[in-house]
C-alpha cells in the first residue's frame, strides 16, 4: 500500500527512532551486527503492539520499510539472522492470557510484499523459470484488512476456529464465532462430508465502524480488538468473514483458488462479494491492467484493503514452488500505494476531554481523498504534534489511513520558511468541549510514542547490553538508563516506580490499619493497668 514510502525514507517521521535507525544503516557503507540487532528489536516491537495490543505505533509503510531494510542486511549478512526476525516468523497475536490455542494442521504464513508493479513482474518472471513454463494461471484478489482466521468444519458442523496465532497455533475464537457475520455454523450443499478448513479474514466493513458500541480509530483495529476480547462481544456481530483459501477434499475440483472460493461461494453458503480473477501468467499486460482496475476501484468497497494478493492458481503447482518461514514462494501481496495529497493547515485546536486529556487536532484546507471530502485531522498528543512539527501555514501532505481515518503523514513546508527540525509546542491552543471534536476525528487516542529502545530479552542476552547501547550512541540512540521522560524523570525510575506502585499502596494500608488497631487496643489497655494496678506500673516488677 505504502508504495511512496519505500522510495523516501525521510517520510517516516512518526517514529523519529525508526528513521534515525534506518537512514543510518542505508547511508553508511560499514554495517554492524548491532544496528540489525536494533532494527529487529524494533519490529518485535511494532510486532507486539499491531497484533497483541491492537494499538500499533507505527504504520504499514514505516514496517514495509523497516522489512525491508532487514531483508537487505540478511542478504549481505546471513551469518547474523536470529529467530526472531521479521523474516523468519510471522506476526503472532499470541499472549500469555490464559486463553486455550489450537494447532493449525498446516501453518499459517505470512505474504511476501510488492511496494510497486516491478516488484511483481520480477515475481512472476521468476515463478515462470522456477517452474520451467508459462502455462499455467493467476489469481488476483482483495487484500483483506483484518485478522486471519481459521474455521475448521467436520460433516458440515463448524467445530474450530482459531485466529493465525504464531503460524503454528492460534487463539481460540469458536464463541465469537458464532457471532461473526457470514461464518455459517452448519454448512450448506451436500459436499461437505468430512473434514473441511476455511481460511479467511476477519474485517469490520467500512460503513459499520461508527456503529460500534465502543470507538475504534479504524476498521482493522476494531477487528483485532474485538477478537482478543476473552468474553465475546455484541459487537462482533458486525464483523465480517472473507473467506481466501479452502481445503476441502470431499470437492472433486479442490485443485485450484478459484475453483475452492467458488466452491465455498456457491456450495457452502459464504457471502463472499468478490470472486477472484484468474489470468494466464504469460500474459503479463493483463495482469498489470486488472491491477491497475482493482485499483481504481479500491474507494467503491465496503470492506477495508489494502492491496491485492496475486497467486499461482493451481495449489500443487504452488505449493511445489516451497515455502519459507515467513511466507509461501507461490503468492505475493501487491501493497497499494496511500491515497494522499497536498494541502495547508489553516489551524490548531487542542480539545480537552473529561478525563483532563488534552489532544491537537490539525484543521486544514478541505481535500476530496477516495470520493470522501476530509478538512481535519488528529494529530494524538501534543508529542506527537510537536515531533511533526506541523504549525498554522504549513504545507502538509494529508491522507486517509487504512482508507479510514483522516491523518496528517508529513510536513513538506514551514511558514516563513521555519526550520521543521526545531520542536515547539501547539500553537492557537483553544480548549473546547470533548462534545465539540470533529466526526472525522477519533475519540480513542494512541498512546504517546516511547523513543526509547525497547530491549527483547529473548533477543539480547544481558551482557550484550551495555555494549549494545555503546555502539548505537553514534546512532543517536540514547541508552536506556539515560531515557528522561517528560516530568523529568529517567526511564529506570519511571519502571521502577510503575513497578513497585501496588505494593507501596498495599504498604501504606497496611501500616494505616495497624496504627488505628494499635490506638484502639493499647490506650485502654494502659488506662486500665494504671488504674487497677498493672505490675509494670506499681514497682512489683523487679528484675533480679
Amino acid at each position: 500500500m505504502f508504495g511512496g514510502f519505500a522510495e523516501k525514507p525521510y517520510l517516516c517521521i512518526v517514529n523519529l527512532s525508526l528513521t534515525v535507525a534506518i537512514s543510518h544503516t542505508k547511508h553508511c557503507s560499514i554495517m554492524t551486527r548491532q544496528d540489525y540487532l536494533a532494527l529487529v528489536n524494533q519490529a518485535q516491537r511494532a510486532s507486539f503492539e499491531y497484533y497483541v495490543l491492537s494499538d500499533p505505533s507505527m504504520s504499514d509503510a514505516d514496517f514495509d520499510i523497516l522489512f525491508n531494510r532487514i531483508t537487505e542486511m540478511e542478504k549481505e549478512h546471513p551469518d547474523w539472522i536470529v529467530p526472531d526476525s521479521p523474516t523468519q516468523c510471522v506476526g503472532s497475536d499470541l499472549s500469555a492470557n490464559g486463553r486455550r490455542t489450537i494447532l493449525h494442521r498446516t501453518p499459517m504464513l505470512s505474504c511476501q510484499k510488492a511496494q510497486d508493479t516491478k516488484t511483481v513482474q520480477k515475481w512472476l518472471d521468476k515463478t515462470i523459470k522456477t517452474v520451467g513454463n508459462d502455462k499455467f494461471s493467476v489469481t488476483l484478489e482483495w487484500k483483506y484488512d483484518g485478522i486471519s482466521c481459521s474455521l475448521v468444519y467436520q460433516d458440515g458442523q463448524l467445530i474450530s476456529a482459531s485466529t493465525r496465532g504464531d503460524g503454528s497455533e492460534g487463539q481460540d475464537i469458536l464463541a465469537h464465532a458464532s457471532l461473526i457475520t457470514g461464518i455459517p455454523q452448519k454448512l450448506g450443499g451436500t459436499l461437505n462430508s468430512g473434514r473441511i478448513e476455511v481460511r479467511g479474514e476477519i474485517v469490520c466493513p467500512k460503513n459499520r465502524l461508527n456503529e460500534l458500541s465502543t470507538v475504534y480509530t479504524d476498521c482493522r483495529t476494531a477487528a483485532a480488538s474485538l477478537c482478543n476480547q476473552a468474553e465475546p462481544s455484541s459487537d462482533c456481530s458486525f464483523l465480517c468473514f472473507m473467506p481466501w483459501a479452502v481445503d476441502a477434499p470431499c470437492y472433486d475440483h479442490n485443485v485450484s483458488t478459484y475453483e475452492a472460493i467458488s466452491f465455498a461461494k456457491w456450495s457452502l453458503g459464504f457471502d463472499i462479494p468478490v470472486l477472484p480473477s484468474v489470468i494466464d501468467a504469460n500474459w503479463l499486460v493483463g495482469v498489470l491492467d486488472e491491477i491497475a482496475n482493482m485499483e481504481k476501484h479500491r474507494d467503491t468497497l465496503t470492506f477495508p484493503t489494502d492491496g491485492i494478493v496475486i497467486k499461482v492458481d493451481n495449489k500443487s503447482l504452488s505449493n511445489s514452488l516451497g515455502f519459507t518461514a515467513h511466507h509461501p514462494k507461490g503468492s505475493i501481496a501487491y501493497k497499494f500505494p496511500p491515497a494522499m495529497t497536498i494541502t495547508r493547515c489553516t489551524r490548531i485546536e487542542i480539545t480537552t476531554g473529561k478525563s483532563g486529556r488534552r489532544t491537537p487536532v490539525a484543521y486544514f484546507e478541505p481535500v476530496t481523498i477516495l470520493g470522501r471530502t476530509v478538512s481535519c485531522a488528529t494529530l494524538y498528543s501534543e508529542s506527537c504534534a510537536a515531533k511533526l512539527g506541523i504549525q498554522p501555514g504549513s504545507t502538509i501532505e494529508v491522507g486517509l489511513s487504512n482508507d479510514i481515518t483522516p491523518k496528517v503523514y508529513r510536513v513538506i513546508d514551514a511558514p516563513n520558511n521555519q526550520d521543521l527540525t526545531e520542536t515547539s509546542t501547539c500553537v492557537d491552543v483553544i480548549d473546547t468541549p470533548e462534545a465539540s471534536v470533529p466526526v472525522d476525528v477519533p475519540t480513542v487516542q494512541e498512546e504517546e510514542e516511547d523513543d526509547s529502545l525497547w530491549i527483547a530479552p529473548s533477543l539480547f542476552p544481558e551482557e550484550e547490553l551495555t555494549q549494545l547501547a555503546s555502539d548505537q550512541d553514534s546512532d543517536q540512540v540514547v541508552p536506556l538508563d539515560e531515557v528522561v521522560c517528560d516530568d523529568g524523570r529517567d526511564l529506570e525510575q519511571t519502571l521502577t516506580d510503575s513497578s513497585s506502585a501496588p505494593v507501596t499502596s498495599f504498604a501504606a494500608i497496611a501500616a494505616a490499619t495497624l496504627s488505628i488497631l494499635a490506638i484502639v487496643l493499647l490506650v485502654p489497655a494502659a488506662i486500665a493497668a494504671i488504674a487497677f494496678g498493672f505490675p509494670l506500673f506499681n514497682g512489683s516488677f523487679k528484675v533480679s
